[in-house]
């Protein structure tokens, strides 16, 4: 099964294609460009890396969140559009189980953090027992003192709020902080493609008629914004 997947969820977007575990093409999205403006170009050079075409697309997926809410709209949008073109199946996979399904195997605790801004990550944790990466938390916002504390031991920490906490993280947690350093930022759709192919074993994926919706976790300002004129009424 051959699927392309989109991650705008993450600082470092990303477009890949992949057949069950392999990766066919990739690429990144990241720089100054905005992603609406790069996307469409992404997954254009990424089907002609592959050597498919459109209609040889079995599945598409994007990384549903948490993230950048601008991105995750953009990414979903997209999905959801070719899902409904085409009629073939669209699956939504959370951004974090993305990043840690991508992680070094190791018998450490793998903690994926995104920088939520307001002083905040996104994060979970994750642990292999054996082959299965098998999820140990959901997926939280909060200060990253709490979720920090919150963790049993050893712990492998990757994604772009590891490299812009790092400093805080090994003051707190010292010997038991571990990091990606082979590639902290790597794409996170071949992850999200991975991930897609084996919910879509199971039956899971959603058909073009049932359009994927992000997962935000927190609100968004603008639907806080209504909430406190709401209740100033």
């Amino acid at each position: 099964m051959v699927i392309l997947s989109i991650d705008t969820s993450t600082h470092s977007g990303s477009v890949a294609v992949t057949q069950e575990f392999q990766i066919l093409s990739q690429k990144k999205i990241t720089g100054p460009i905005p992603f609406s403006q790069i996307l469409l170009r992404a997954v254009d050079d990424c089907l002609n890396e592959a050597g498919v075409g459109m209609s040889e697309i079995d599945a598409f997926a994007v990384a549903r969140g948490p993230g950048s809410f601008t991105g995750l709209r953009l990414g979903i949008a997209l999905v959801n559009g070719l899902a409904l073109a085409t009629g073939r199946p669209s699956v939504g996979v959370d951004t974090l189980h993305a990043m840690a399904f991508l992680a070094p195997k190791t018998e450490r605790m793998i903690c994926p953090l995104l920088d939520a801004r307001k002083n905040e990550i996104y994060g979970a944790t994750f642990l292999h027992d054996g082959d299965e990466l098998r999820r140990q938390t959901g997926d939280v916002v909060e200060p990253l003192e709490d979720f920090l504390q919150k963790l049993p031991g050893k712990t492998l920490f990757l994604g772009n709020g590891a490299e812009i906490h790092r400093e805080k993280i090994e003051t707190f947690l010292k010997d038991q902080a571990f990091f990606d350093t082979k590639d902290p930022q790597r794409p996170v759709a071949p992850g999200v493609g991975f991930l897609a192919w084996s919910l879509l074993k199971q039956n899971a994926g959603q058909g073009g008629d049932a359009p994927i919706m992000p997962f935000y976790i927190r609100r968004c300002e603008a639907e806080i914004k209504i909430n406190v004129k709401t209740s100033a009424i």
